[in-house]
């Protein structure tokens, strides 16, 4: 009977308790609606929409319910700044890649993503996740920003 109860515990500690070398991750998705305050750019030369730099902040608020508020709950913001290798017309839209810098400031912690080369062409616009701060520290994964050209932004999570 004591052998079993020893033989029971082990059992029961080597499922509690992840084996050494392994740590649990937690998966998140958000999705929020943006809405942009004014774009600043920042010329540079030679003349012409190339090597310009741009910045602006996204104020970001829930699309769905999530991070305990519900749909249009503020949730932070997000300083985007943006330098293209390519041009821009009024007419023709955009075309070449841009290089983007993303600062993400929620309540309880910051997301820094930066890519390179992300195609004007193409969206969304995906930025690859580069660190966290506070309830983010050690965060990988995307932003993906503006999907299918609205006004939104979905961040893909993968937490330590």
């Amino acid at each position: 009977m004591r052998r079993l109860s020893v033989l029971a515990l082990v059992l029961l500690l080597g499922v509690a308790v992840p084996a050494q070398g392994q740590t649990a991750t937690k998966t998140l998705v958000l999705h929020f609606t943006i809405f942009q305050e004014a774009t600043h750019r920042h010329v540079h030369p030679p003349p012409g929409d190339a090597g310009d730099s741009y910045s602006t902040t996204l104020i970001l608020t829930n699309a769905v319910a999530q991070l305990g508020k519900g749909v249009g709950g503020h949730e932070g913001s997000m300083s985007f700044a943006y330098t293209l290798s390519g041009s821009c017309g009024t007419t023709a839209g955009c075309s070449g890649s841009t290089d983007i810098q993303t600062v993400t400031h929620f309540l309880d912690g910051t997301i820094t993503a930066a890519s390179n080369n992300v195609p004007l062409g193409k969206r969304p616009f995906v930025v690859q996740i580069q660190s966290g701060t506070g309830a983010y520290k050690g965060v990988k994964g995307r932003v993906e920003i503006a999907p299918k050209g609205d006004p939104k932004t979905d961040y893909f999570l993968t937490l330590p």
